[in-house]
């Protein structure tokens, strides 16, 4: 059978290339069947080309082209891709989560110059940009606000109110607090948790519109400016005053060691009174330091011996004045003499060269005037001790 011209030219096209290569461009177009068996060897640059078996890496960035890498497998290791499913994961997770990330603060109408990242607690009503997204986290992304839509139970903390939280308790937010005792401002708020509304042992501890109940009754109530504390009418270490802010009626077995700053114009109804008189009852002790009576009327019982002292008897004591220097000429002549002050009736005690002197038979006293029967002499010495 005759060779046709294709077969020549084939046959001399193997001859020329036995033994030898394929030379840069002598080869173009070229087909190659799909059941062909070409060994990477037989390339001469192997490592230029993607494997399906992964034994060759990329060497510079890829473009899809728009298109999408299907049926990836969940990423395992750091650096491994993650597919759609482990992405929605993660984002049913943080939605799911009690806590959020701090906001910068509470508020219902957005901020005029937000900066990307920003966050804000829409605590009610959205106004403007944010109607219709009550009660959602707003977040600036640089262009527009996205928001989160909280669960019931999600706690937000707002950085420029650094002692509260706001708990979502499913259709609004409230706030709890945590606030320090310290001194001087104590304890100025109490902060619970939603889910314990009281602690109860017996009667226990109850809270209820502002009053903090300890005991069957109400035992503190609080309102805007103070505590009131009712430590009723039983033995107690608590001493509460009266409506004029005064100590109650106290029974004498309370009162010992009362010194003269304490005592100061006090009568029978107001001293030890524990009956129609003043009385200490027999066993205990009624200390009073010297110059502390002043002005005590009516009848004193100490001990079972009564003691009756009048308003002309014991009328204030008084100040006392001790060896004063009257005043006036001491030359032989002279017998009159000028205190200070006018002593009270009958409680001045003149000295003459250190003797005392008798009224009436050595001087006669008038207002603050001392008036000698004999003038003193020259170089005698007169003192005075009184009380005015």
């Amino acid at each position: 059978m005759a060779r046709t011209q294709i077969d020549l030219e084939v046959q001399s096209l193997d001859q020329s290339l036995s033994g030898s290569k394929i030379k840069d461009g002598a080869i173009t177009d070229i087909k190659i069947a799909s059941n062909a068996n070409i060994s990477t060897s037989k390339l001469a640059d192997g490592a230029n080309f993607i494997l399906k078996n992964g034994s060759v890496a990329f060497s510079a960035n890829q473009s899809m082209g728009g298109y999408k890498l299907t049926n990836l497998a969940d990423g395992v290791n750091s650096g491994d891709a993650v597919n759609k499913s482990q992405l929605d994961a993660v984002t049913s997770l943080i939605q799911s989560m009690e806590w959020l990330s701090s906001v910068l603060s509470v508020a219902t109408t957005p901020p005029s110059n937000p900066s990307t990242g920003d966050r804000y607690l829409i605590n009610g009503t959205g106004q403007g940009d944010w109607s219709g997204h009550d009660n959602q986290i707003a977040e600036w992304s640089g262009s527009s606000w996205t928001y989160t839509t909280p669960t019931t139970g999600t706690f937000v903390s707002a950085d420029n109110e650094p002692s509260k939280l706001y708990l979502f308790g499913g259709s609004s937010w409230s706030e709890k607090y945590f606030e320090s005792t310290t001194a001087s401002t104590g304890l100025t708020k109490v902060g619970f948790d939603i889910r314990v509304n009281s602690t109860l042992a017996g009667s226990g501890l109850t809270f209820d519109s502002g009053i903090i109940s300890v005991g069957a009754g109400t035992g503190i109530v609080v309102d805007t400016d103070s505590v009131s504390v009712d430590v009723g009418t039983t033995a107690n270490k608590i001493v509460q005053l009266d409506n004029n802010a005064k100590l109650p009626a106290v029974d004498g077995s309370q009162l010992i060691n009362i010194n003269a700053a304490t005592l100061d114009s006090l009568d029978s109804t107001d001293f030890l009174r524990t009956s129609a008189s003043s009385a200490v009852s027999s066993g205990y002790t009624l200390s009073i330091n010297s110059g502390a009576i002043l002005n005590i009327l009516g009848t004193l019982q100490l001990g079972g011996t009564t003691v009756t002292a009048t308003a002309a008897q014991l009328n204030d004591l008084g100040t006392i004045v001790v060896r004063e220097t009257p005043s006036g000429l001491v030359n032989g002549s002279n017998t009159d003499f000028t205190l200070a002050h006018t002593p009270k009736s009958g409680t001045e005690e003149v000295y003459l060269n250190g003797l005392l002197q008798d009224p009436t038979n050595d001087y006669t006293i008038s207002t603050n005037t001392i008036t000698f029967v004999a003038a003193p002499k020259t170089g005698d010495k007169i003192r005075v001790s009184y009380r005015y």
